[in-house]
């Protein structure tokens, strides 16, 4: 999907191959802002556009250079619009108004001329985007009292950082900065990036010592990497893309809803979202301990034949981040966590040794999973610990899996076993998995994947918000996947939010190539959108080109939506709302009785809150790249 990395020249066109269409009940309102105020801020300059009433205003560029520029965002309020020109020195980031014209943001001390603007507050006041340092690119924010500041990075990471949105009145901002949550040896192209949210402290008082900026973490996965392109208006929810697995469970999610098939009954199993407050998990707990009643009760996934054929040759791991809430009385063992090819299991089992010790046992498949756990073990903590992360680690040469707690190997040479192989058949399984034994845990990650992180991974679009207590940066933040439009393979970005955070618009992956889409909680969200009433539903594209559309920007009520799709002539901006559907921008502005001349649309980025101004980037009459701003009735 295309990407604005930290480049020293501006973002690579990239577009989106997509599909299907429409959308639920939204009204669209109107500010209804005058196209007369528009008038004469663009008279041009260096090949720049005139505008008559009506007609598609060019936001000039700053000249110095070759004639280009590129509009990125626009105010809540429709007043302002930022983004990227060619300059003397390189490309510089600009603030637009109808009486002041096109004006440079500057650049950080010692900094260099590389800067793009890319989000602005409600009034234009405030704006936020990219530039550089003298050492590396850097997440900025400015304004007229206090010009332009670093807003940071995050701790030991790549020291390069982006801020892509910021709230209505300033005081937050989203984006995502080099991190060292990642894989060791990631660099340079391959480094590791994470979400960020960047808000202003106690004191309400930007550059202080109590500015926050916390990175949002990623989605489970074996590979690391996230990216925040929106935050609602009051900076408590950001959306944008993460990694994930298809073998993976977060403990915020009900596992249903993440693909996983549920097995097993019994008055004695309950399962549901941990109450405790260290970290979202999803409990299993089995109460019943009465020999021969049925309280299994687990999660499971079949991978294909070719997935175990390819982890057997390259190598896997099974990992599971959990806490041993109780265990049994006596020796026996019902919690476990499992990976099975059909032929051998490789099995964790957490319960009490004949000795009374609580343990993890690899377990050997003998005696049986009745009895007390046999093969090689490791003790435990129980009863409200911390969380510890458990892994399998298979080695291809050796032929077996080796045990590590919390990253740390513990146990080598584990074989797995034979028993009831054949019948389990292929699967990743994780629950209570006994017929008479207590077992509770607290499940925050599963994961079952390829040794080598890139493969399998997936890009997904998340939703984060600081929990139920409202407070960012505690245990009880959530960020979860929001899945994939049906068919095709599995790809999906978040990039804008309307202002309550109840509506997402952003990309995913049909059968037919990549679709712009809209998200909102119907109260029956699962990860594939394919049930009667799904959460994220296609917006369709433009028909006469490769199928391909693109959501880029929102109103304040997610009524109507903007970004850029492909039809015969290439590129074209497009609107979306739904009383009309998806079409070329050119054209809804045509219905209205405006000319557009030999302007070319080709991609909307940004509308104001209440849908009617729109900005982006094309071609003006004169075929030079220029940004351009547009009104709708």
């Amino acid at each position: 999907m295309a990407e604005f990395l930290f480049l020293r020249s501006r973002p690579p066109h990239n577009p989106l191959a997509v599909a299907a269409q429409a959308g639920r009940a939204v009204v669209v309102f109107g500010l209804g802002l005058a196209l007369s105020a528009f008038l004469g801020a663009c008279d041009s300059s260096s090949g720049g556009s005139s505008s008559d009433p009506g007609d598609v205003v060019g936001v000039d560029d700053l000249g110095g250079g070759g004639f280009e520029s590129r509009a990125y965002g626009v105010s809540g309020d429709g007043s302002t619009v930022v983004g990227e020109s060619s300059a003397g020195a390189g490309i510089e980031g600009f603030r637009w108004t109808p009486d002041d014209g096109i004006e440079s943001l500057g650049g950080l001390p010692l900094g260099e001329d590389d800067t793009r603007g890319f989000a602005a507050s409600n009034d234009g006041s405030v704006v936020v985007g990219q530039t550089r340092t003298a050492a590396h690119p850097a997440a900025f924010r400015w304004s007229p009292d206090d010009e332009m500041q670093d807003l940071g990075t995050l701790p030991l990471g790549n020291n390069a950082s982006i801020a892509r949105a910021v709230t209505p009145d300033g005081s937050a901002a989203a984006g995502y900065s080099g991190s060292n949550s990642g894989q060791a040896g990631d660099t340079g192209s391959n480094a590791v990036f994470e979400a960020f949210r960047w808000n202003w402290g106690l004191d309400a008082t930007p550059y202080t010592v109590d500015d926050e900026f916390e990175g949002l973490g990623d989605l489970p996965g074996r590979r690391f990497g996230s990216r925040a392109y929106g935050i609602s208006a009051d900076g408590n929810i950001v959306v944008g893309r993460g990694t994930s697995s298809e073998f993976a469970h977060s403990g915020v999610n009900d596992p249903t809803l993440e693909g996983w098939t549920v097995f097993g009954t019994g008055a004695g199993v309950v399962a549901g979202e941990s109450p405790a407050g260290d970290l979202p998990a999803w409990t299993v707990d089995d109460t019943s301990s009465t020999i021969g009643t049925d309280s299994t009760l687990f999660y499971a996934k079949v991978p294909s034949a070719e997935q175990v054929a390819e982890a057997e040759t390259s190598g896997w791991i099974l990992k599971a981040t959990l806490r041993v809430e109780n265990v049994p009385d006596v020796a026996g063992f019902s919690i476990f966590l499992e990976y099975a090819t059909g032929e051998r299991r490789y099995t964790m089992a957490w319960g009490r040794n004949a000795a009374g010790q609580a343990i993890v046992a690899l377990w050997d498949g003998d005696p049986g999973m009745t009895l007390p756990p046999s093969g090689p073990f490791y003790l435990v903590e129980i009863g409200g610990g911390d969380f510890h992360t458990y892994e399998l680690r298979f080695d291809v040469i050796e032929e077996n899996a080796n045990f590590f707690l919390d990253g740390v190997e513990q146990i080598k040479d584990y074989e797995g076993h034979t028993f009831d192989a054949v019948a389990t058949g292929r699967r990743v399984a994780w629950g209570s998995d006994s017929n008479e034994d207590v077992g509770r845990a607290d499940y925050a990650e599963i994961e079952w994947g390829l040794s080598d992180p890139v493969t399998w991974s997936r890009q997904e679009a998340f939703r984060w918000d600081p929990g139920t207590d409202g407070i960012a940066h505690t245990g009880d933040d959530v960020m979860y996947g929001l899945g994939d439009l049906p068919g095709g393979g599995f790809a999906s970005e978040a990039r804008a939010i309307s202002a309550d955070g109840e509506v997402i618009v952003g990309v995913g992956r049909t059968s037919q190539g990549d679709e712009a889409f809209r998200w909102e909680d119907t109260g029956t969200c699962d990860r594939n959108n394919a049930g009667p009433d799904p959460c994220m539903v296609g917006l369709g594209d433009l028909g006469g080109g490769d199928f391909s559309s693109r959501a880029t920007a929102t109103s304040a009520d997610g009524s109507v939506i903007v970004g850029y799709g492909t039809s015969s002539s290439g590129f074209e901006a497009f609107v979306w709302d739904t009383a009309n559907g998806m079409r070329r921008l050119a054209d809804a502005l045509e219905d209205q009785g405006f000319d557009t001349g030999d302007w070319k649309l080709s991609k909307a980025h940004d509308v104001s809150d209440d849908g009617t101004v729109i900005v982006g980037e094309g071609l003006n009459p004169e075929g030079e790249p220029e940004g351009w701003v547009v009104e709708l009735d």
